[in-house]
């Protein structure tokens, strides 16, 4: 393994709408190891007004994964609201 350069840093805002001070983010760091291989460093992060807590470290979260969480929670939401429309 090579040195381990940041080659990008993504940080997507969960909750923009909250913009008062306090934010929940999923930070993604691109690293390269220095023999060509690319890989994520994540962390989901809370900051409020200034000061930033790491909640967790998390495996890579690739676009494939997280289309499929959104394919996932997409066909879960119609369920439950099927489900309610039965039940009236």
């Amino acid at each position: 393994m090579g040195h381990l350069t940041v080659v990008s840093k993504h940080e997507y805002t969960i909750n923009p709408q909250d913009n008062g001070g306090e934010a929940a983010q999923i930070i993604t760091k691109i690293i390269d190891n220095g023999d060509g291989d690319l890989f994520l460093d994540q962390t989901v992060e809370l900051q409020c007004y200034g000061i930033h807590y790491t909640i967790v470290k998390i495996p890579e979260l690739t676009p494939e994964k997280l289309r499929e969480l959104a394919n996932q929670l997409e066909s879960e939401i119609l369920k439950a609201k099927a489900k309610i429309h039965k039940e009236d």
